[in-house]
């Protein structure tokens, strides 16, 4: 080889597919955190059937981290109950840095009050 010549090769990670792998994860975590508060809802509604908390939007909100949503994003569930005749309706929103997700449960609750199914979708993917 010419000693003027030189190999150089391109890290095998560029800035850009390191900044949508840590996307990816904020929005995984997201997701967990959205489904952490669903589950958290259904456990208040499993203890009491008529539990509705639909003021103000989030009705309430559970710090995943220190820090929470309070004033960096850091991680937080953000939970709304709505009723739909007898049964409930779940809004959990997940945040986590600059992500945002979210899942809405609907749970069927039957005549003596217990919860018989649940029906989870992704609002604007999946839900009816």
């Amino acid at each position: 080889a010419h000693p003027s010549s030189r190999n150089f090769s391109m890290p095998a990670f560029t800035f850009s597919e390191s900044l949508i792998t840590q996307s990816q994860t904020y929005s995984q975590t997201a997701l967990g955190y959205a489904e952490a508060g669903a589950r958290d809802a259904l456990t208040r509604i499993a203890r009491n059937p008529s539990y509705v908390c639909s003021s103000p939007d989030p009705c309430y909100t559970i710090d995943m981290v220190v820090s929470g949503c309070s004033a960096s994003n850091d991680g937080c569930a953000k939970i709304l109950v709505t009723a739909s005749g007898q049964d409930r309706i779940i809004t959990s929103t997940g945040v986590a840095k600059t992500s945002t997700r979210q899942v809405q449960v609907t749970a069927i609750i039957s005549t003596n009050g217990e919860i018989t199914s649940t029906a989870w979708c992704t609002p604007g993917i999946n839900c009816p």
